[in-house]
């Protein structure tokens, strides 16, 4: 039982350690600049909307 117990530590320890590096390598990354924008929402002329008939 002793043999299984220790498995089992290294297995979890092995577990938090890659996890402990991916973390660091993804934290280590510069973020990609944010893309350009084609044309801002500011300046999108509104369409108006459409003129709908009165009741009779």
């Amino acid at each position: 039982m002793k043999n299984q117990k220790t498995w089992v530590a290294v297995i979890l320890l092995g577990t938090v350690a890659v996890n402990a590096g991916a973390y660091l390598v993804v934290r280590s990354r510069k973020a990609a600049p944010p893309a350009p924008v084609a044309e801002p929402v500011a300046a999108r002329i509104p369409v108006p909307p459409p003129d709908v008939a009165s009741p009779p």
